[in-house]
């Protein structure tokens, strides 16, 4: 999450890099309760307001991120808000004209870096836990950075 907000608050001047006191993280949700506004992923934190919407294979639906960010605008309320729009490797989005400066492009592979760096190293003594969750998060990095 750290490195999520650092490469945002560079894409975006003055995006917190910290999500403050509270911070709700939840998959596949309707934000406006509207099912046609089903995001992948929403962050809700007492500093910032962060829908991500991942492409792998699907295109965009008509007007979708700006429609995403008429949600997100209104939901922020006074705090900075983002859309991160996560995809393997194209860099463009054909909705959300009329919240550019909101939507931020990620690739796949950007995502498996910051991921790596965030890896903290073994520890002295690793458990059987320490390696397992190693080797898992190892095996997700792989597969992500081939998107």
């Amino acid at each position: 999450m750290q490195h999520l907000l650092n490469h945002l608050a560079q894409q975006r001047s003055g995006f917190p890099t910290a999500t403050g006191p509270y911070c709700h993280v939840r998959t596949e949700q309707t934000p406006n309760g509207e099912r046609s506004e089903r995001v992948d992923l929403e962050i809700d934190a007492a500093a910032f307001y962060l829908l991500i919407e991942v492409k792998i294979g699907a295109p965009e639906g008509p007007e979708q991120l700006n429609r995403y960010g008429d949600v997100a605008q209104a939901i922020a309320g006074g705090r900075p808000w983002a859309i991160l729009y996560l995809t393997p490797g194209k860099t463009g989005y054909k909705t959300g004209n009329r919240f550019q400066t909101h939507i931020h492009p990620l690739s796949w592979r950007k995502l498996a870096q910051m991921i790596e760096q965030s890896m903290p190293s073994a520890p002295v003594s690793p458990t059987t836990s320490w390696h397992a969750t190693h080797h898992a998060v190892a095996c997700f990095i792989q597969h992500i950075r081939n998107h």
